[in-house]
């Protein structure tokens, strides 16, 4: 035999006397775990150290699972990360929030309840509950971007309480006449259209000054609430 080597020589000789003329057949390699993946115990430490500290990058929450007696590498838990789809600080916020409406006995401390509250303006007043659409919507405003000849970015977004529906526009500016012109331009109508009746709008930049010009119906139950 040409081109094979005394010990595949005889490799291939206790195939044949083990299996016959079928066990010289090439086989498909059987798939197996990559040489570094990570355990299923590891993964779900840093998982939970993750969501523990939302705010965390990749190379503290590695040093800090070193500190533990666990060595694994920040583009480790980084490429966890990716796969579970909580790469951005965002992701990984709205996954802590989902951790805690779906997990029985699962508890948020006060320092994860800020963070979600800052990313999300319906977590903000979770504890105000709705009973229809329209009874309650809430507005506030957040940044976009900046944009190449054209300056900074601002989102106007409304969101009805009781099914977490979002409405908002696009400006370059966030005064607060832009508040009024998105409920105008954008929710009124929706709503109006669809038959539903606005009763109630939590928002933080429209100014009472502001809102009597725009329309006299509007009226101030306290600073930053108007009720129609």
């Amino acid at each position: 035999m040409h081109n094979v080597s005394r010990s595949q020589f005889y490799e291939y000789k206790r195939f044949f006397q083990e299996h016959g003329f079928a066990g010289l057949i090439d086989k498909t390699p059987i798939p197996g775990p990559p040489p570094n993946e990570l355990s299923a115990e590891t993964k779900q430490r840093i998982m939970d150290l993750s969501l523990k500290h939302p705010t965390f990058g990749q190379q503290r929450i590695a040093d800090q699972l070193c500190l533990q007696g666990q060595v694994v590498s920040a583009s480790s838990v980084r490429n966890l990360w990716i796969k579970e789809d909580m790469e951005t600080r965002y992701k990984m916020l709205l996954k802590l929030e989902g951790k805690a409406a779906g997990e029985v006995g699962f508890e948020l401390t006060e320092q994860q309840i800020r963070y979600i509250e800052k990313a999300n303006l319906n977590f903000r007043e979770r504890h105000v509950e709705s009973e229809r659409p329209g009874q309650l919507l809430r507005q506030d405003t957040f940044y976009v971007g900046l944009v190449k000849g054209v300056g900074r970015i601002y989102l106007q977004a409304v969101v009805d309480n009781f099914g977490s529906l979002a409405l908002g526009n696009l400006y370059t500016s966030k005064k607060p006449e832009t508040d009024l012109d998105t409920l105008y331009d954008r929710v009124f109508p929706f709503y109006l259209t669809h038959g539903v009746r606005i009763e109630a709008v939590f928002t933080d930049n429209v100014l009472p000054s502001v809102a009597s010009k725009e329309d006299k119906k509007h009226s101030w139950l306290r600073p930053h609430w108007l009720v129609y």
